[in-house]
């Protein structure tokens, strides 16, 4: 191919282009009918020239490939890219559970007995009031109804309504679920659950406590694990401040979650515990 630039006939076609160019702008200028003639004796030949190398030029640098052979490289390069895509996802699940098995391990020695499934968060209804959402595990994976659900700051909820392969989990925000807890250093002992008012605010509250409670803000409270739903000593949220029950002039605690449970995105689900289903 590179001879080919360098030979004679290469140079001599240049030129002949070069000056047919220069006739057809001076037949263009003076539109001479002579000059006119003269660039179609020349052009023609040229034509037939033109014709000549570029058969050359195909000849000289040949197609490998088929186009089918190309679509199918094509293909084969994107069934690889899906692949790898799947392979990313696996990674990341993978790096989630592993990083959940983590902190489940710097909850369960404060909690012997603990088994866990890891899950993340798959769904929630914007008609749910009380932040409520569905995850990413069921029966098939040892999921049961009233299953804890905690992350590594504290309890968030339980499993309601469990599937074969997802469930739905009801917060400490709603009014169905209730949480014994208690504020250790004091002893002051209570019921958590919610009210559509407080689960606005990321709040729920701590019933059914002495006439002078023993709390004050900042303290912690944590499960008592006396109902046998959930397991002892997990944490549950701070107090916020103390109020008064306007039916009965009875005081509640205003409890806020160390979890922020609107955002949850990965959770465990304690699937087995000592004491489980047990009134102590």
């Amino acid at each position: 191919m590179g001879n080919f630039f360098k030979s004679t006939s290469f140079r001599v076609f240049l030129a002949v282009l070069f000056s047919s160019f220069i006739v057809l702008i001076v037949g263009v200028i003076t539109k001479n009918t002579y000059t006119n003639s003269v660039l179609e004796f020349v052009i023609i030949p040229l034509q037939k020239l033109s014709a000549s190398i570029s058969d050359s030029f195909r000849k000289a640098i040949p197609i490998s490939k088929t186009e089918e052979e190309f679509l199918e490289i094509i293909n084969s390069q994107k069934k690889e890219l899906e692949e790898l895509r799947e392979t990313v996802v696996d990674y990341q699940s993978i790096k989630k559970e592993n990083e959940q098995y983590r902190q489940h391990y710097s909850i369960k020695p404060r909690n012997g007995g603990l088994k866990f499934e890891p899950a993340y968060v798959v769904g929630r209804s914007p008609d749910e009031d009380f932040s409520g959402f569905i995850i990413s595990k069921g029966t098939a994976h040892n999921i049961s109804k009233n299953d804890p659900v905690i992350t590594s700051s504290g309890v968030i909820g339980l499993v309601t309504s469990p599937g074969p392969y997802s469930s739905v989990v009801k917060t400490i925000f709603s009014p169905d679920v209730k949480l014994g807890v208690v504020q250790k250093e004091t002893g002051e002992s209570g019921v958590v659950t919610g009210n559509i008012k407080l689960a606005d605010k990321n709040q729920t509250k701590m019933m059914f406590l002495s006439k002078e409670p023993h709390l004050k803000e900042g303290d912690v409270v944590v499960t008592t694990g006396l109902s046998g739903l959930f397991p002892r000593d997990l944490p549950v949220g701070k107090v916020v401040e103390i109020q008064t029950n306007q039916e009965d002039a009875s005081p509640f605690a205003v409890i806020t979650p160390f979890e922020n449970i609107k955002e949850t995105l990965d959770v465990l689900v304690v699937v087995d515990f000592f004491g489980k289903n047990k009134i102590s």
